[in-house]
């Protein structure tokens, strides 16, 4: 499969909610990076799971797939959701447990590089924008963070 399908069939996967099928698409020694931190494969599908359930109808919003080089693709995301259920942070060091409020969020647009190796995705890094990710998303909903 190429690179650039892999990569959308990753997507694909996340959107539908299928997280075990997009589990197996990333390799065992998979990292994800975002601004601060780098994280396990493990991490990864887990923190997807806490963060995403709150938000039954969460969209990433995958668009402008691009080949940087044989083993680089990169796309763009603009998250979007209703909370709806409990959103529990703890679990991630977040103290956060809020009870569903009803509020939107919509993040802006960012960057998401995909580096691939043998047929697996081994790691996803995110740029930073100001206001997206999860700060992004409770600031929305009007939670402030210590």
């Amino acid at each position: 499969m190429e690179t650039i399908e892999l990569a959308k069939k990753f997507a694909g996967l996340l959107e539908e909610g299928n997280f075990q099928g997009a589990a197996e698409l990333l390799s065992d020694d998979f990292r994800a990076a975002g601004p601060t931190t780098e994280i396990t494969k493990a991490q990864f599908m887990g923190s997807l799971n806490l963060i995403l359930s709150p938000f039954p109808n969460h969209r990433f919003n995958f668009s402008n797939f691009m080949e940087i080089s044989q083993d680089v693709i990169t796309c763009t995301i603009q998250e979007q959701g209703t909370h709806n259920n409990v959103l529990d942070l703890n679990p991630l060091g977040i103290p956060v447990r809020l009870p569903p409020t009803g509020k939107s969020f919509s993040l802006p647009e960012t960057l998401m590089e995909f580096t691939i190796r043998d047929e697996k995705i081994i790691a996803i890094k995110e740029e930073h924008i100001e206001g997206s990710g999860i700060k992004g998303i409770l600031d929305q909903l009007g939670i402030k963070l210590p």
